[in-house]
Formats: structure tokens, sequence, C-alpha cells
């Protein structure tokens, strides 16, 4: 039921409301009702400010005598306003007894002391509703009563309860379980002091073994000293040569850097990780082994120990970089270094330092830790032997593109001489393509794979003992020597043809003095003992690093997480219209299994209607009205499972399984002429499911999939032709499946191949949602990139677009080629924290009857559908299962939207709210918008 002190139509006050019938010159023209908040346009009409303003939207003239009407000339009558506010009027609970009249402006002071009030029962878990004066009767009665105890103590008190009540009982149990609490807590407190004590104990004796090993190698650099300063060597530090300057490192003072000269000599190894321990007691025998399993190399002497004297680096590049702090630019050197053993494997490190030479050893070390084995093996051709990259790959840096192309046997590099050097060097472009050969299947790897243990899970009992100190062999040095520097110079699209034998380096190398690059190491790290991280010298016994992460939420409101430009995040571009889901909701198995994400098209807005209850305020519960948007949602067909291995790098893919049949909204999807084609996409899993030999296969996979996935996927995709978009391909996703253990994602993906799944049964009312979209570019402003288009600031040029450059030239013309406003390609979006406010059922049949009262609530009873009069623009009807949520979603209409279960667990008020709506609004979103259903149009006209 409306509100009877606001008319239905408008703002002004229902004529049934006055005791007396007003005067006419008091009733609006617009609305019919009393004038509310009366003013005057300039030709002398008088309206409600509301209605005139509405209607001031639309039109620009006067509605009774039709001249045009300035809005700014528009004054409040505020003496009329006091005389309406005289006026008596009766009480809106007339009709359950209350017979009291009084003037309007009392209307809330009587509100607030009526009897007649309808007020609901103020305890908790009651949703009786009585009159103001049977509330002290109902709260004798009322099973919900609380109240606190008298007495003090604290418990909260219901009629049952009050009677036995003893407050010394109660106060003596809560003291004994808070002495046990306090019990507990020291017991801990000790545990931990002990378990300190012990760490510190350990961490001096390691401590004395640094020191210890400090003072060796402070000794074994004065010998090194005196024995090469005769020849510039390393006498102070870095040695007294006669081109020499500055103060050496070391315990004497030199000017110079001196010579590098003297033998590599053996260095102990201690390993700090798991995979260092296995390589040092020859548990893994090659480097293979390691590539085969995933494992992270953290350790740089792993690669020392299986490579050795067969690697060589080479300096790409030394350039200077800059850095703007508070005391003025700082300047570093970046060095950018390749590494490899010409037999397949190839590392690529860049480092930043002070110092050219400390750079250099850092990229080393870098290099080291990212050397990849270069795939080779093509099968495009009967030659037999792989002597090739396997297929067409590119890898990306910045704006450098390099492709690799497979070619004929004995082509060898095709390329210009600076390409053909960057590939030799394993440039970072060069370095990400050979990583990429990894991403695709070859036929050496079409046949099952046997999956065994890895090296942890076998070697667990021995990584779990105490490991005594390995030399490293003599021929392994732990610093590689440093070859020829030089500079090159990036291409951009740069194409090459690489074949046969492809060594990675080629070209003379100078071998190094090892014993140098050991001694300059030491003298760098041995004068710094004060400040070394005694995490990471006592580590030898420890599997690697601990680090400690802690999820912090924001301090911004749940609704907008940010503001302007950067208040949807991620900000990628995309290729596809479709928004691709990157991170989904922890799992919980406590949970039944559900899916996490469902597929919708944005219909259209509107706006609703609720009562508002904030504690606090003056008037605590009143009426707001809110934007929301309505997403059809029809349900969506799973067609597909999908079964992911969990590595240290990611997840794997393991096996995928298709339904028996194939709708013709997924088949488009995929080719072009789907009904001619007879691929094995659509009769090779059809075949499986129709005889009992591929039954027994598919059983083995989903056996499979149960024994060795971490993560279950299924593949949805939408049904376009329950939509009113002119578009028969349907949208296709992955989801993932969440709650319950691996068998039973499993067995619940496998009961519901080519079953539709409703939105119903993923979300529920009430619920917090992110939203993920596809919008195109917010264009441009100011200068966009380098050697693109600009826009001057300057009110003289304000809507003049120029090729950017730092001259004061500027072309007459830009090509067609430059981007444009708005043309910036598309972006992915995502909405974080919508609240869901409704899921409304789909139209259907109910004994024999269309059921259409979609968009109905507990106050407006009358059928209507949620599709307004004349339907959304753009779009048309929504006869489909819909989600209504709160405000407005990311892109235009018929966009697909990818509904996601929201990230975070939320616990504020406003996101546990409960949402009862008391109107929907269903009126023409074409023209003015009167009526709320055809039925009403009909009986007015």
């Amino acid at each position: 039921m409306a509100d009877p002190e606001v008319s239905t139509q408008s703002g002004g006050y229902d004529v049934e409301l006055f005791v007396e019938t007003p005067d006419y010159d008091l009733v609006c023209t617009i609305c019919q009702g009393v004038l509310r908040c009366p003013v005057r346009a300039a030709c002398h009409h008088i309206f409600c400010k509301k209605c005139i303003l509405q209607w001031l939207k639309r039109q620009e003239t006067c509605p009774c005598c039709r001249k045009p009407v300035n809005p700014s000339l528009i004054f409040v009558m505020f003496k009329l306003s006091k005389s309406i506010g005289r006026m008596k009027i009766k009480c809106k609970n007339e009709i359950r007894g209350c017979g009291e009249t009084f003037s309007l402006s009392e209307q809330y002071c009587h509100s607030m002391s009526c009897v007649y009030e309808l007020i609901p029962c103020p305890y908790q878990g009651c949703r009786a509703q009585l009159l103001r004066r049977d509330l002290d009767t109902h709260a004798r009665h009322c099973e919900h009563w609380r109240q606190p105890c008298h007495m003090g103590c604290g418990t909260i008190l219901s009629h049952r309860t009050q009677a036995q009540h003893n407050c010394y009982k109660q106060l003596r149990q809560e003291y004994e379980i808070r002495q046990r609490n306090h019990r507990a807590i020291a017991t801990a407190l000790q545990r931990k002091m002990r378990r300190m004590q012990s760490t510190m104990a350990h961490m001096k004796r390691q401590i004395g073994l640094i020191c210890e090993s400090l003072e060796v190698m402070d000794d074994l650099h004065e010998q090194m000293a005196d024995d090469a300063g005769g020849r510039g060597g390393f006498r102070g530090g870095f040695g007294a040569g006669g081109r020499g300057r500055g103060r050496g490192r070391g315990r004497g003072r030199g000017r110079g850097r001196g010579a590098r000269g003297g033998k590599a000599e053996d260095k102990e190894w201690v390993p700090v990780t798991k995979l260092g321990r296995l390589v040092k007691d020859m548990k893994i025998k090659s480097l293979e082994e390691i590539y085969l399993y995933s494992l992270p190399i953290k350790e740089s002497e792993i690669i020392d120990f299986f490579l050795g004297s067969g690697l060589k680096d080479e300096v790409l590049k030394i350039m200077p970089v800059q850095k703007q702090t508070r005391a003025g630019q700082r300047t570093r050197f970046k060095a950018f270094v390749a590494i490899g053993d010409y037999n397949g494997h190839v590392g690529l490190g860049v480092k930043c330092s002070k110092e050219v030479a400390t750079a250099i050893r850092g990229a080393i070390i870098l290099a080291k830790l990212s050397i990849v084995p270069v795939r080779r093996g093509y099968w495009g051709n009967k030659i037999g032997k792989p002597h090739t990259v396997p297929c067409k790959v590119t890898g990306r840096c910045g704006s450098v593109l390099v492709r690799l192309i497979p070619a004929p046997r004995g082509t060898g590099i095709v390329s210009a001489p600076v390409p053909k050097k960057l590939l030799m060097m394993a440039a970072k472009a060069t370095f990400d393509a050979i990583s990429k050969t990894y991403s695709y299947l070859t036929p050496d790897l079409w046949k099952e794979t046997v999956f065994t243990k890895s090296p942890y899970q076998e070697f667990t009992d021995h990584l779990a003992k105490t490991h005594s100190r390995v030399s490293v062999q003599r021929g392994q040095p732990t610093f590689p020597a440093t070859g020829v520097r030089s500079q090159v110079s990036i291409w951009k699209e740069t194409v090459l043809l690489v074949a046969g034998s492809f060594s990675l380096m080629a070209g003379p190398h100078t071998l190094l003095d090892n014993l140098h690059n050991l001694l300059v190491h030491f003298a760098e790290e041995g004068r710094q003992k004060h400040r070394v991280t005694l995490v990471n010298s006592i580590s030898s016994a420890d599997s690697g690093t601990l680090s400690t992460t802690a999820t912090v939420q924001s301090h911004r409101k749940f609704h907008a997480p940010r503001h302007g430009h950067m208040g949807f995040l991620p900000h990628k571009r995309c290729k596809k219209h479709r928004g691709k889901v990157r991170t989904w909701p922890k799992d919980d198995p406590s949970h039944p299994v559900h899916l996490t994400a469902f597929l919708g098209y944005k219909a259209g807005m509107t706006h609703t209607l609720r009562d508002m209850h904030r504690t606090g305020l003056k008037q605590a519960k009143r009426e707001e009205v809110e934007a929301v948007t309505i997403i059809d949602t029809p349900p969506v067909i799973v067609v597909g499972v999908v079964g992911y291995i969990e590595t240290v790098r990611g997840l794997r893919s393991f096996k995928t399984i298709f339904a028996e049949h194939l709708s013709d909204d997924c088949k488009r999807r995929f080719y072009k002429n789907w009904y001619k084609s007879k691929k094995k996409a659509f009769t090779k899993y059809s075949k499986k499911w129709q005889d009992e030999t591929g039954k027994k296969q598919l059983d083995k996979d989903f056996a499979q999939m149960k024994k060795y996935c971490s993560v279950i996927r299924v593949i949805v995709h939408s049904q376009m032709r329950l939509l009113p978009i002119p578009q028969k391909k349907a949208h296709i996703a992955e989801v993932q499946l969440n709650g319950g253990n691996i068998s039973d994602k499993v067995d619940w993906a496998k009961e519901r191949l080519e079953q539709a799944v409703p939105v119903s049964a993923v979300f529920y009312q009430d619920e917090m949602i992110d939203i993920i979209g596809v919008t195109k570019g917010r264009g441009f402003k100011g200068v966009t990139s380098r050697w693109h288009t600009k826009k001057l600031p300057r009110k003289t040029h304000k809507g003049l677009r120029k090729v950017a450059c730092i001259g004061a030239w500027h072309p007459a013309r830009v090509a067609y080629t430059e981007a444009r406003a708005g043309q910036k390609g598309y972006h992915h979006r995502t909405e974080l924290n919508k609240k869901i406010y409704r899921i409304g059922r789909a139209v259907h049949v109910q004994d024999g009857k269309v059921i259409r009262n979609n968009a109905s609530t507990s106050y407006d009873t009358s059928q209507k559908s949620i599709t307004p009069m004349g339907g959304f623009p753009h779009y048309g009807d929504v006869n489909n299962d819909f989600v209504m949520v709160k405000g407005c979603v990311v892109g235009p209409k018929k966009r697909v939207l990818t509904l996601r279960k929201s990230l975070l667990v939320h616990t504020s008020r406003k996101s546990k709210e409960t949402i009862e709506l008391k109107f929907i609004d269903t009126t023409s979103k074409f023209g003015h918008g009167r009526f709320q259903t055809a039925q009403e149009k009909r009986a007015f006209m």
C-alpha cells in the first residue's frame, strides 16, 4: 500500500488526507495533489517544486499555458506553504481506530505518539507487528524477550531462564574459563621462550663460524696483495696500480684496481634449499631431471655443479639508469648478461648496481638461475631428426617483438647481423620466445604421460637428515668468466629463421681469472659482516626462505574500492568481448559443490523503493529510491570438464572431457562452416560415449582426475536462442568448482553434462558478487605516447590533434593509423562488491496459467513483469531468470558479463543487510512513463 501522505503519481499531498476538501487553487495541475513546497513560475502558475522540475527535464514550457519557463526564475511561495501546513488532516491510522485530526505541520509529531501506529516488536527474532498501545502487554509474554541481569553479572535472560538464574554460579563458571585460558597462554609463551633461546644459541654458533671464515679470507687477501704488490695487484683491497685512484677496501690502503690474476680455489658450498641438498648428495643426476618436474632453482651453485666450466657468458649491454630521489638523481648501471654452454642451455640476467663489476656479477648469478634448455624438434617434414624450433613462437619485451620460425635443415640462422647477434646472445625477447616453446604439445609428447613422484617426495627421509659440507670440484668455477662486452641495438618486429644445429653462442671468448672474482666477492661481502642477515646465515639446514604475508583490507568503502579512472581493476587490454576471470574464490571443502561464476547479459536499469533502517537518525525508518541494473541470466549448459594439476609454477592442464552432444550455439563458436565440419572436436568424444570401449576409457579418465587433479573446472556456454539478441554464437567460459573434495567435484560435473544450471543454484539474494566486463578505452588526454598524438591543453588549440614531438613543428595531418579518442581497444573492468537485490524467476506456466509477476513485492501485489512497458531500450524483453544488482555495471547493453562470487569475506553491516523491496518501477523507458502495467493503462484509457 502506498503512503497516503504522498500522491501516487508525484510529490503532492493526497487530497483524501484532508478533513475538508482543499480549494481547487491549492491543487497541483501536474500531480493532482495538494501543493507540496509550492513554487511560482514566471507565468504566475503554481506547481509542486518536485513536479515542475521533473516536467522541465522533458519539456521547456509551462504545462498550463505552454509559455517558456526558465528553471532559474522559479520562486518558492513560503506564505502559501505555511497556510497549507495549517490545514487540518486525518491520521493515516484512521482505519485502525484513530479519529484525531491535526494540522499538516504536526503530522510527524502525531505519528511518533499515535497509539494506533503499527510497530514491529523490538526484540530480535520476533516478527510480530503490534499497535503501540499493545507493546507493553506483548513484551510480558513474548518468547523472544531478552534483558540483561539486573544484578550486573551481564547474563542475557529470557522469561524461561529468569527464575532459574544464579549470579554466583554464572560468575564462578566464567572465572574458571578465564583461568584455563590464562594457563594455556602462559604455557604457550613458555614454550615459545624455550624455542627462542635454542634458536639464539644456534645463531651464536653460526655467527662464530662466519667470523672465523672472514678472518681466514682476510689473511688470504693480505697474502695475495703482498704477492701481487710488485705488479699492481691486490694491495689494500683492490691493489695499488700506477693509474689507480681512491682507497682500497682491504686492511691496507691503495690506489687502483690492479690486475686480475691467480688460480681458482676450491669453494665450499653449503646448500640452503631442498633441491641443493639433493644435487649435492647426487640424488638428482642431471639438469634435465630438474626441468622435468619444474623444480625452481634458487642457488646458482646447482648450475655450476652440472654444467661447470662449460658455461660461457657475455655482456650484451651496460647502460646507466637514473632515479630521482630527495637527495637528487641517483645513477646506477644496468648490465645485461647472456650465459650458455653451446649445448642447448641458455640464460639471461639483468641487474642494477652502483658499480659496473657488481652489476655484472649479479647479472651472471641471475642468468644462471634463469637457464632454460633450448627445445628442438620439428615434425613438419620427414627428415626425422629434430633440427629446429618445434613451431612458430613469439617473444616480446616492451616494444621489441621477435618471431622464431622453423626452417629446413641446414639453413642456419637467417637474419640481419644485429638480430643474428641478438639470437646468438639470447636477448630478452629472444629468450622469451625460446621459453615459450614449452607451451606447445609436440608429437613426441602425445602419448599418455606416466606420473611419478617428484624428487621432493621420493627423498623425503633423506632431506630430513643433517648434511655435511661438500667441496665443489676444481673445474667448476663459482663465478664464470666474463666475455666481450658489446652494446647491441634492438630491432622492432624482427622475423628470424632458425634451423640446423641451433647454437646459441658463437665467437671468441676470453677466460678471466676465477680467483679475482672470488676475492672481489668476499672483499665486498666480508666487510659487511656486521650487516649480514642472520636468516640467510643460519639457513644451511633450512629448505628456503620463510615469508609471512597478511591480507590487509583497504580502508576504502566496500562499495567503492577506488575512485576515478582506477575504479576498475585490473585495467588490461583484451581481444574478446567476454571478460576473463583470472582469480577464483578460495575453496572451502565444508560447503557443497557449486559453481563460482555465471554468464549474464546487461538488459537495462530501473529504480526501486525500500525502507532504510538506520539507527542514530532522527527518522530511523524512511523510504529511499535506489537505481538497480537488470542482468538477463538464462541457464548455462555444461558441456565439458577440465582437470588441473597444481605445480610449483602454477596450474597444469591434465585432461579435458567433452559431453556427447554439443549444441549448435556452441559449435558456431568454434568453426565458421560448423554444419559441414567433420573435425575431431565434434566426433571424438561423441564416439566414446556411444560404445563400451569408449565408456571404459572415459571412466578411466574420470578416475585419473579424482586421483591426480587438485582443481576441477567445467566448460559452460550460454543459450543465445533464449535471448532477444540477434546473435547465434554462444559465449563459452571455464568456471571453477568449489566445495567438497575432488571426487565430489568430478561426480558433480559428470552428472550435469548436457544439463542446464540456473543462476539460482549459483548465487543467492543479498549476496555480494563481482562483475567482470569489457568496455572500450577511455581515449587520451595529453601526450598519449611518445610517437603518437597529443591534445594541446591551451584554449586556442583545444580541439586540435597533433603528432607528439619534442619540438614546435607539427605536421598538417594525422595518419589514419594513429589512435583516436575512444579507439584504444577493449579493456577488462572488474567491479567488486555488487549487492544482489533480487534473483527473479523466468516467465513460467503454473496450473495452466502463465506467471509473470517476477516484479511484485509484498507491498505491491500487482501482477507485473520485470520488463518495463515497451521493453528495455536497445535490448527488449527479459523472459529468463534475472539478477537485480544495486547501481550500474560495466559495459553497454547486450554485452556479456561474468558474474563471480566475491573474493573477500564480508563483515560490514551493509553487506549483511537483508533487502526487502517495497516497489520496483516498470514504467516505460520511452517518453514520460506513467503506467506500471498494460492493464493499468487500459483501465485509465
